[in-house]
Order: C-alpha cells, then structure tokens, then sequence
C-alpha cells in the first residue's frame, strides 16, 4: 500500500519521539537472551498480529499495518534500531508499544515474548567484591554542575552552594561508562532529591526495571530502587592500610562507594571532552 505524505509526516514525528525510549527500554527492560518454550513467542507473536485481524492489530500495535512497518523500516534505515540475535526490530518495537500502550508489566511481556530480564552486568557479576551483593544494581545516579547564564532576576536561585551559578543536572549511568538518562535545567540550588522526584514523575522519566537499583549517595532517601550508604558510617575507605573497614557497614560503604565512582568517572570523562561544561558559557540557555 503506498504511504501518503501526511503518513510521511506522521511517521517522521513518531520516530523522532520515540526512537530513544524504545531503544532505552529494551536495553534495559529485555534481555537479548532468547528463551523459547511456545511455538508463539518472540518474532512467531509479531508475524502472527502481523498478519491477523485488522482490529487485533491496532490493539496491539496502535496504528495501521503499514505504518507500524513503515516506522520499524525508517528505525532501520536511520541506524537507530536493528535485529540482534534472534530479536527483529519489530518485535522489539512491539514491545514498546505494548509497554508504554497498555501498560504491561516488564515479566508479563517477559512471558509473552520469551526473554530472559536484564542480566548482572560484568563489572559485577566478573569481581567477587562486588557479586553476589550488587547483583541486582545496575548503575550509579548522581547531580553534577554546570555553569550556567541566567538574568539578573534568577541568579539567587541558579547559585549553588559553592557560590557560582549553575544548573543541576542529574545523571544515571551503567558500570560500563554509558549514560541511561540525562536530566537538566534545574536551578543549581535545587536538591538532587528533588530533582530525582521530578525525574521519576516526568512524561519522559527515568525508569527503574522491578527489582533492581541505582547506587546513589547520603543526599538521596533510600528506596528499593535507589540504595544509598549508610549514614554516620565512614565512606572513603581503603581496602588495605590505616583506614581499612572495622566492621560490615563500613565494608558496605566501602564497596558502594567503589562502584559509585563510575559516574564520577563518566562525567570527568565528559567535562574534559566537552571543556564547555567548566566555564560559564555567553549565551543563556533554555530551561522554560
């Protein structure tokens, strides 16, 4: 069936708005381990909406056959999706539709599609410090600063505690160096609690799969999905020498604190890249 121009359009909007999410979330919500056991799962699930009843598919998918395969063809042309073993692009987008249409729950689509959920990362599963204690995080969050120009009027509120003016930015990492979500624009006196609350409420939010959990510092409230240190125990320890730990809490902190540092580390990585991120820029910025 030939595609209109106004498809086109429609086409292009949707792409641009959710390209990012999909890919987000079946990094992190869908495993590419395939783990088969129905003759309807995975990709057998996909061809037979595909090629079903009209009004099934529009349940599903939330659009027209050739639209959901004109967007799967455009995701593959741009590079921004592509097959991986045993996984085509679209079921993966299948699965985001299901997810952010109805609402579906990350093990009932496990079940429906046959995947495995995320997996243990490497740096944890790989150092016996760390496995099986860390098992289920899955990445570090923290605030960072960046120097900021504001109007006269809004600089008392845009000043941070180190006295410059700044926006707060909040960042979720992976423990291999990647960024999972990026959050700016707040005023560099805002609280990162605050912030992470913003984050986890906003239309485009920062998404925590069901029983795992980022590593954030004492400044956050401990939730099952953010696990900070304990408090009034010492944090900056060192395995070996005068300031080893003296017991389990400081041994816990001690760890924590060792894998938290990669965001510190991603963001050094990112400010000695991008030098514009250490000096107040001449231009202001847009945080309406």
């Amino acid at each position: 069936m030939a595609i209109s121009e106004d498809d086109e359009d429609a086409i292009v909007v949707v792409t641009a708005a959710t390209t990012s999410l999909i890919a987000c979330y079946y990094q992190y919500f869908v495993e590419k381990i395939v783990c088969h056991d129905s003759i309807l799962s995975g990709s057998a699930h996909v061809d037979e909406i595909l090629n079903g009843h009209d009004v099934r598919r529009q349940i599903s998918f939330r659009m027209e056959k050739h639209v959901f395969l004109s967007l799967c063809e455009l995701l593959q042309e741009k590079q921004l999706l592509r097959h991986s073993k045993g996984v085509r692009v679209e079921e993966k987008v299948e699965i985001f539709m299901l997810a952010i249409g109805h609402n579906e729950r990350n093990r009932i689509l496990q079940e429906r599609f046959q995947h495995s959920g995320p997996s243990t990362p490497d740096e944890i599963r790989e150092n016996p410090r760390f496995y099986p204690y860390f098992k289920n995080c899955i990445g570090a969050i923290d605030g960072t600063h960046i120097p900021a120009m504001v109007s006269e009027d809004e600089q008392d509120v845009y000043r941070n505690r180190k006295g410059f003016i700044s926006q707060n930015v909040l960042v979720a990492c992976s423990f291999d160096l990647q960024f999972q979500y990026v959050l700016a624009g707040w005023e560099g006196s805002a609280h990162d609690g605050r912030i992470l609350d913003s984050a986890l409420t906003r239309s485009d939010k920062l998404i925590v799969p069901e029983g795992k959990y980022y590593l954030g510092d004492a400044g956050l409230a401990l939730t099952p999905s953010f696990i900070t240190p304990y408090r009034g125990v010492r944090y900056h320890l060192k395995e070996c020498g005068g300031n080893r730990p003296r017991y389990a809490k400081e041994l816990f902190n001690l760890r924590h604190s060792s894998l938290r540092n990669v965001v510190e580390r991603v963001l050094g990585i990112l400010k000695r890249r991008f030098t514009i991120l250490q000096v107040q820029p001449q231009y202001p910025y847009d945080h309406k």
